[in-house]
């Protein structure tokens, strides 16, 4: 049997989702600057779901390149964590529309 309710709410969770991603789009070119006690930072990142990078990573004037590998290669592997999660969670919102 077809659900006619659910049908009904297609176009107001298309135009939610279009608005996410609107904003998503807005907000991931964004670059946080820090530099404190002779070590300076720059992050690449943002929206409503954050993929962020470490772009410069200097300690007294000095690019440290390990350290930021590092940093981002944590920052990956929230990221992806989370991707996963949210992908899980998806997929139970799904089944419980069928």
């Amino acid at each position: 049997m077809i659900n006619f309710g659910k049908i009904k709410q297609m176009p107001g969770q298309m135009a939610q989702a279009k608005k996410i991603y609107d904003i998503q789009r807005k907000l991931e070119g964004n670059e946080a600057y820090i530099e404190e006690d002779g070590i300076k930072v720059i992050v690449k990142g943002g929206g409503i779901m954050p993929k962020f990078e470490v772009k410069t990573l200097e300690i007294d004037g000095e690019e440290n390149r390990k350290l930021m590998e590092k940093i981002n290669k944590a920052l990956k592997k929230a990221f992806d964590s989370n991707t996963k999660r949210i992908q899980d969670m998806s997929g139970d919102l799904q089944n419980m529309m069928k």
